[in-house]
């Protein structure tokens, strides 16, 4: 992708897996849907802003961005990373959330923040 894209903007990226965690990283990104490789899957996201520097960031959001939790319950101490499901279309939805890989409601219990 080149040149600026405005807020609003469909893009689609390719994630390819890294290793054999389980655990993805970009590929490519196109503002047009592709056909995905094999080994690809493909994320739909949305440009919520972007800006000029040497690098051409483009800030996407997945829809994976907030995960709520009823409160009292725990506050988040640990990387966070997320189990997500994605369709053939590209949306993504969150399965599970992990703190510093154990499922959140476990590590919440082992740092004494759930009741």
């Amino acid at each position: 992708m080149t040149g600026e894209l405005p807020a609003g903007t469909t893009v689609f990226v390719a994630l390819v897996p890294v290793g054999t965690n389980e655990f993805y990283q970009f590929a490519r990104a196109s503002t047009e849907w592709f056909t995905p490789a094999l080994n690809e899957v493909i994320l739909r996201g949305t440009v919520a802003h972007s800006w000029r520097n040497s690098t051409g960031f483009v800030h996407v959001e997945y829809g994976l961005e907030q995960y709520f939790v009823a409160e009292g319950t725990g506050n988040l101490r640990g990387k966070l990373t997320v189990q997500a499901a994605v369709t053939k279309s590209g949306r993504a939805s969150i399965k599970e959330v992990f703190v510093d890989a154990k499922p959140y409601a476990e590590a919440m219990k082992a740092q004494g923040s759930v009741k």
